[in-house]
């Protein structure tokens, strides 16, 4: 799979209001495109993660307006389960204390 640029995917988020530190997109960012690839940059970056989920929970109604429901349950539909649990965060898996900590800390549903 092929990492989004996540110079481009703060840009982006700029647009939408979520300060990252980047300039503003010149055009509105696809919705759904923007939240898969914020998806595939979580690991990388924990900040972009917490303040995409901070920004859906506020304005998850303009979302699903715009068609994001449609499109996020598509992709609900074809990612598949991990084979073995790990840490959300590259952070967390390259630190064996970290990586410990999110394992004790982890709800049921996340270890399934």
């Amino acid at each position: 799979m092929v990492r989004p640029d996540l110079d481009k995917t703060i840009s982006r988020w700029a647009r939408v209001g979520v300060l990252l530190g980047g300039r503003p997109a010149r055009t509105s960012p696809d919705l759904e495109r923007l939240m898969l690839d914020t998806a595939r940059l979580a690991p990388v970056s924990p900040r972009i993660f917490y303040l995409a989920v901070t920004w859906l929970s506020r304005y998850v109604s303009l979302a699903i307006k715009h068609g994001a429901s449609r499109e996020l349950h598509i992709a609900t539909e074809v990612c598949e389960r991990l084979t073995a649990p790990r840490p959300l965060f590259d952070v967390q898996r390259g630190n064996r204390i970290l990586a410990r900590i999110a394992s004790d800390h982890a709800c049921p549903e996340a270890t399934r």
